[in-house]
Parts: C-alpha cells; structure tokens; sequence
C-alpha cells in the first residue's frame, strides 16, 4: 500500500535490523539468532518486530518461541493491547484474539513483571496470560499448569526446524519431572491443563 515499506522476501542468512518487521505465511516458520546465543523462533501466520534499543520483541500476531541462555537477559514481549517484562530460559508466547498473550515455560523458570510493579514467576510446565490493561500495559491473569510432553510432541516451533533446539535436552527432563508429579498423585491430568488436588474450582472454568 502507499505510504508503507514495500515487502522483500526474506532469505537465509539474512539480517533483521529494527525497525523491519517480519511475517510468515501459513506454511512458513523462520528462526532467529543474536549475537549472544539467544533463539526466537516464529510459527506460521506470525508478524513479529524486535526493537534492539529496548529489547522489545513485538508481536503482532501468531507464536514464538524464545530461548535466552542463562544469564543473558531477557526482554520485552508485546502485543498490540498487552506487554510484559520477561526474564527465562525457554518460552512460548502466543498472541490471543483479546489483543494480549499466553506464555508457556517450557524449562527453567520466567519471571513476568508488569508496568505497575505486579510480578510472576513460572516454572516449567506453567503457564499465564498477559491480559490487555490500560495504555497496552498489560496485566496478570491466573497461574496454570499444562501438559508439557503434549505441548512438546505437537509444538512446531520445537519439531518443526532441521537444526535441533540447544535447550532440548532440559525440555525433556522437565517433562519427566512433570511425568513424574502425575505417577505421584500431585496432578489430575484433564486434557491439556494439570490440576493439584486443592485447585479452586473457578480455575477449571479457564479452561473450558
């Protein structure tokens, strides 16, 4: 359209340099790679933008999945009604029709800070939503479990690339913990949600 950058299809190897933007179609997945080891990789019908300044990764629509290595930072998600602070390992984000984001922690632990000074902090196998709030900023929904090896085996963003996920290995010993806590008793399996015994019974409307 007039007025707007025109459209270049990208190519291997290629740089993304703020403020480019950058969109998959329906059967397209790409990956990015930092300087600093830092993963992000897009699944189909994505719009994705990362300001370097800020570290802001914008998502507009679809999923990511982003893997930091320990103790290199995190960054900024946002979405066009919703952002939060985000400090982890290996994450999935994914945009919801509401304008806000659902956030998966699939090893390691997140820490999630909102604008008005709210935090959560995910272990693997937890999940949140990030709900629209006043001025984009983003506000706390509820702490979930999920089923971690039912997200891992149909995740394309973990199966779908030739090149292996560095943090796979972690991934799959948090899904045998989580395995683990189920043979014990600790979780009710009911789909893709886990609950423990004294989950409040609101929690279960969430789901459905």
């Amino acid at each position: 359209p007039k007025g707007r950058e025109p459209q270049v299809r990208a190519l291997k190897s290629e740089q993304l340099r703020s403020p480019d933007q950058l969109r998959t179609d329906r059967n397209a997945r790409a990956e990015l790679e930092a300087p600093d080891g830092t993963i992000t990789r897009l699944g189909a019908n994505t719009l994705f933008a990362f300001d370097r300044a800020t570290r802001t990764m914008k998502l507009e629509r679809g999923s990511l999945l982003f893997h930091s290595p320990t103790g290199r930072g995190g960054g900024t998600l946002a979405s066009p009604s919703a952002s939060a602070a985000v400090l982890g390992t290996t994450i999935i984000a994914a945009a919801t029709p509401d304008g806000g984001f659902k956030l998966l922690v699939l090893e390691g632990r997140a820490q999630v800070d909102f604008a008005r000074g709210a935090r959560l902090t995910l272990d693997a196998g937890q999940m949140t939503f990030v709900l629209p709030g006043a001025g984009g900023t983003g506000t706390p929904g509820p702490v979930l479990h999920f089923d971690l090896a039912q997200q891992v085996k149909g995740s394309r963003l973990i199966q779908g690339f030739a090149r292996p996920l560095s943090s796979r290995e972690k991934i799959d010993q948090a899904v045998e913990g989580q395995r683990r806590a189920v043979g014990q008793g600790q979780f009710t399996t009911t789909g893709f949600l886990l609950f423990t015994a004294t989950s409040d019974p609101q929690v279960t409307g969430i789901e459905a």
